[in-house]
């Protein structure tokens, strides 16, 4: 036993401090046999669906082939595709660029229920490029300034409200909608959508709404109808910056895109909004996201190589507690979506490439990484704190294996354990 606290007591004169900047993830393809580019990903009511382009595919969770479903997606000309995917109400909500959808005229937007397609209002007049779910409703962004019949103005971002015409549900316009867009540049003019605490976010290539200077960020404020800036929001617009993706995560906002800072803050590619300021995420973007999803409880990004960790380009990362740590990368080109497997055990990732982490995958895959971390790993009790009970469970279970107490995980309680609990020292965050 002198030993045992001779060794505890050097334990308590070490400072360790440990930072891993890669995870061990498994890749497998899941047999899409198609080249063409994999926009979209979801998997809902026992398929794994696939958006993209010239495509809506499918194909059943337990295998089997792929193949288009309902008639298919159609009438996009050359840029027919589908691309975001939202489940609302127990549908499939899919938008992108087409005219059709399982023989019925559904422009740029539709609803599946599993067996057929149907038309939500009267569509809209341009491409749809973002969904979310805002307070019992449908918001689409994109590239649209009316809704399908040319009746109603909507300025590129509209509510789809069950009982606003006749009960028969209608696209409708959110304020003056999001306008002027710098010329030139024709992708992003509605990156993305979030909400946070019932409050809708919007990123893009907008610079305004009404009179309003937005510079690709807002929040909507439902009491005014209007769209309000987040701070001075993104700077030099008219050179090419813009806001890619954005999110909500541990009550913040989060936002990526091509930038290097954002309301007078550097920030290089990602920052964060804490409802008044802006400030940078840790660090380890090293180019923008196409992606900011929430998986099992953590923040993962995604896109063209968006992080450098430890030395090496990942197309996929996890925020973990002491910062990014890297998921792997694609074989060529990179991940445009990635969405949570229903079991809560992978990352489903599609894109344009064929292949992740060196395997030959195909464009779409469930990347199984293991389990989330733990976010207070020393705490062997469970009571929420880390302390002289902790302490106590190791020195009684020392040199046990399959203890509570073997908190860093290496088999056995001892040293290592303590070290731990000392620099976790205090209440769980």
């Amino acid at each position: 036993m002198n030993s045992l606290f001779t060794s505890i007591i050097a334990a308590t004169t070490i400072i360790a401090v440990s930072s891993v900047s890669h995870a061990d993830c498994e890749p497998i393809g899941l047999d899409n046999p198609y080249s063409n580019d994999v926009y979209g990903v979801m998997e809902w009511n026992g398929h794994y669906y696939d958006a993209g382009w010239f495509h809506l595919r499918r194909r059943s969770v337990n295998g089997g082939d792929w193949s288009d479903f309902g008639g298919g997606i159609s009438g996009g000309g050359a840029y027919t595709l589908a691309d975001p995917m939202i489940v609302f109400e127990n549908e499939l909500i899919v938008g992108g660029a087409f005219y059709f959808a399982g023989g019925l005229t559904t422009p740029n937007v539709c609803a599946w229920d599993g067996s057929s397609f149907r038309q939500l209002g009267e569509g809209l007049n341009g491409e749809v490029l973002a969904l979310v779910e805002w307070n019992g409703k449908i918001v689409a962004g994109g590239d649209f300034t009316h809704n399908g019949d040319g009746s109603r103005q909507l300025n590129h971002v509209a509510v789809y409200d069950l009982n606003n015409v006749k009960g028969n549900g209608a696209w409708m316009p959110l304020g003056q909608g999001l306008t002027n867009f710098p010329s030139g540049y024709g992708t992003w003019k509605i990156g993305e959508l979030c909400v946070l605490n019932g409050e809708l976010y919007a990123t893009g290539r907008f610079q305004s709404s009404g009179n309003t200077t937005l510079n690709g960020v807002a929040r909507f404020d439902e009491k005014s109808n209007q769209w309000q800036p987040l701070g001075s929001g993104i700077p030099n617009m008219s050179n090419g910056n813009v806001g890619t993706t954005i999110t909500a995560y541990e009550n913040e906002i989060w936002l990526s895109g091509w930038f290097q800072s954002i309301g007078g803050v550097s920030a290089p590619w990602m920052a964060i909004w804490d409802s008044s300021n802006w400030r940078p995420a840790p660090s380890g973007p090293s180019r923008h996201c196409l992606t900011l999803k929430v998986i099992q409880g953590r923040l993962h990004g995604a896109g063209p190589f968006p992080f450098t960790l430890g030395g090496t380009e990942h197309d996929v990362a996890r925020l973990e507690d002491d910062g990014w740590v890297g998921l792997g990368s694609s074989n060529s080109n990179w991940p445009n979506d990635i969405a949570e497997s229903v079991d809560g055990d992978a990352i489903i990732v599609g894109g344009y490439f064929n292949g992740f982490n060196g395997e030959f995958t195909g464009n779409y895959l469930r990347l199984e990484c293991g389990d989330i971390p733990d976010d207070c790993p020393a705490d062997a009790t469970g009571d929420g704190y880390v302390n002289v009970s902790d302490l106590l469970a190791a020195i009684g279970d020392w040199g046990a294996s399959n203890s509570a107490a073997d908190v860093d995980g290496d088999g056995v309680v001892g040293v290592g354990d303590i070290l731990m609990m000392i620099d976790a020292w205090g209440a769980c965050e």
